[in-house]
């Protein structure tokens, strides 16, 4: 078979699987590239990190050291930049679209035909929204996927490889310095050291003994790398992760918001095409999961023992996906950060849909299905229809414009506005990134007008953004002082005044 026949028969025996990935890339690119309605401040932050970095200043982002965030996302947005000599925006976008193309490479390798299955994942809601936003959580979820295929390969491989051990040590810190939060894969090498312990104390199992030795020095090389990377951070701005961390709210609160969060990530399951529309069905379908996680896996105890790749495959995907879930909320229990949402609980659904798939796939009639519909026409003509819904449909019920038309925008807002200076309550997002050296704040509440003038006394040039000030002067009514110096721009005809 020569290259273009081999080529003819790949691609007609992965036509899912293909349509699936350029479905996603192109709507990535049309939802945040050409209507621009995903930049969060989170994001702002980390193409303002990647602007720096190609700069040659590394951590130092405003000027302070940029620590509220791991440093690994910006890395690559700038080196996707540099080496497409495209603006860190665009870049981010692109770095997004690789990793998707990635995961659909490490699908086809590890489950050829069928991969197309696993990758529906890719259609999730959560999945496309945190692509679509430039979020260090794509970085991170190809993280996770290499994580579980690592481990499987660990488990069930012959004999012992040094490189795996090597592989995994590098997705621990990749995991790392994507999110603080994947410190938990320290978790999944724990794990795996201990059931090779065990293996080699019970069995006296030679290799086990040697996986031991080798986890024991990926698990020391990874976690002596974080803790260094956290005191640094601690040294330079005083906090381990750059800032104090605030107590949890009440816990019923918290567990009533996880609770409504976890429901509506099963319904995000099928939300790309219909919407399940009642809690009461998400939880049933929650239970049902569950069930058929626990029947599934007792059911294959023989198998289990003797390391079949496929069932040690979705064992993982639920371990890792129970490890990571456990971990983003005890942490959220603990402190106040994001709230409970697909930004971070997806990485564990996702995980948990792999797992079901894979058990699913156990049974060969379900998989022949499946296979049969790999290289058919009538499912991409379905997927054609999200294709048209992400470029036509949604785009003008948004009414949404593109990245250029919104940065022409904001350098003209603030092209009388000097570098250097600071402006109160303007937009945090787009200028953070967008603009030389402009800083824009709003001030906390806590602060009073001498506390002010000491925490920004230091800009040369200050200015409030006028427009909306009444509603957020509206904040600070206990502080009197406070209000009434800044009262005083209420009536001006102008988008800024400077006060200093």
């Amino acid at each position: 078979m020569n290259i273009k026949e081999g080529l003819k028969k790949f691609i007609s025996e992965n036509l899912m699987l293909i349509a699936i990935m350029v479905c996603v890339t192109i709507s990535i690119l049309s939802r945040s590239y050409f209507d621009l309605t995903y930049i969060s401040p989170d994001s702002a932050h980390y193409l303002r990190a990647a602007r720096e970095i190609l700069r040659g200043n590394g951590f130092y982002v405003y000027p302070e050291w940029f620590a509220n965030w791991p440093i690994g996302y910006p890395v690559l947005i700038a080196l996707v930049a540099f080496f497409t000599r495209t603006e860190v925006y665009l870049a981010s976008k692109i770095l997004s679209i690789i990793i998707v193309w990635l995961i659909g490479v490490m699908f086809y390798r590890r489950f050829g035909r069928m991969a197309w299955v696993f990758a529906l994942v890719m259609l999730n809601v959560g999945f496309r929204y945190i692509f679509f936003y430039s979020w260090s959580e794509t970085v991170f979820l190809l993280g996770m996927f290499l994580l579980v295929f690592t481990a499987v390969d660990i488990i069930c491989g012959e004999g012992v490889r040094i490189s795996h051990y090597i592989w995994l040590t590098f997705i621990v810190i990749l995991l790392f310095l994507s999110r603080y939060i994947g410190a938990f894969a320290l978790m999944v090498t724990g794990s795996l050291w201990l059931i090779n312990l065990i293996a080699a104390i019970r069995l006296k199992c030679k290799d086990a003994f040697k996986r031991v030795l080798f986890l024991s020095g990926s698990g020391l090389v990874s976690g002596v790398f974080i803790l260094l990377y956290l005191l640094l951070n601690q040294r330079q701005s005083g906090y381990m992760t750059g800032l104090p961390r605030v107590p949890a709210g009440p816990a019923r609160e918290l567990f009533l918001d996880l609770y409504r969060a976890m429901l509506i990530e099963m319904d995000f399951v099928f939300d790309t095409f219909f919407s399940i529309g009642a809690a009461r069905l998400a939880l049933i379908l929650w239970f049902v999961l569950i069930g058929f996680f626990i029947y599934s896996i007792s059911r294959c105890k023989e198998v289990i023992i003797n390391r079949e790749k496929g069932i040690i495959t979705s064992l993982c995907f639920i371990f890792v996906g129970v490890i990571y879930w456990v971990s983003i909320v005890l942490m959220r229990f603990v402190s106040d950060f994001d709230e409970f949402g697909f930004r971070l609980l997806f990485p564990a659904s996702a995980m948990f849909f792999v797992g079901f798939v894979s058990l699913l796939i156990r049974n060969e009639k379900i998989a022949s299905v499946f296979v049969c519909f790999s290289g058919k026409i009538i499912p991409v003509i379905c997927l054609t229809g999200f294709l048209l819904m992400m470029l036509v449909i949604t785009p003008r019920l948004q009414g949404t414009f593109g990245y250029r038309k919104v940065f022409e925008m904001t350098l003209d807002k603030y092209s009388s506005i000097p570098d250097g200076a600071l402006v109160l309550w303007g937009d945090t997002v787009h200028p953070l990134f967008m603009r030389d050296n402009l800083w824009v704040e709003h001030p906390g509440l806590e602060l009073d007008l001498d506390v002010f003038w000491q925490k920004y006394g230091k800009y040369q040039e200050i200015y409030v953004y006028v427009p909306g000030l009444n509603l957020k002067l509206g904040e600070y009514y206990l502080n009197t002082e406070f209000y009434a110096y800044f009262s005083q721009f209420l009536d001006s005809q102008e988008v800024f005044v400077q006060i200093k």
